[in-house]
């Protein structure tokens, strides 16, 4: 499923193109494009890969995280909500 070719048809099929460029503020691609872009082949618009953001990779060194001394409780202002995806793909 990765390889271009069948991505792309499936793309088109879905037609995902247009989505990104109308319905998307930001693209963000988990890496680095140096090492590896996955949308060089894909024949992306220039106006959907102006908005691509590369993120990098986590870092696997992080300080352990300090335990709230209270319950965690969402307020009232608004927030985004980011959920990465499995690394799975279907057709």
């Amino acid at each position: 499923m990765d390889d271009p070719a069948p991505l792309r048809e499936e793309w088109e099929r879905k037609n995902v193109l247009p989505t990104l460029d109308t319905l998307y503020d930001e693209i963000w691609v988990y890496g680095q494009s140096d090492i590896h872009d996955p949308l060089a082949e894909l024949g992306m618009p220039q106006s959907i890969a102006d908005k691509t953001l590369y993120t990098g990779y986590l870092r696997r060194d992080l300080p352990k995280a300090q335990r709230p001394t209270e319950n965690f409780a969402f307020s009232d202002d608004p927030f985004i909500l980011v959920t990465p995806g499995g690394g799975g793909a279907t057709a």
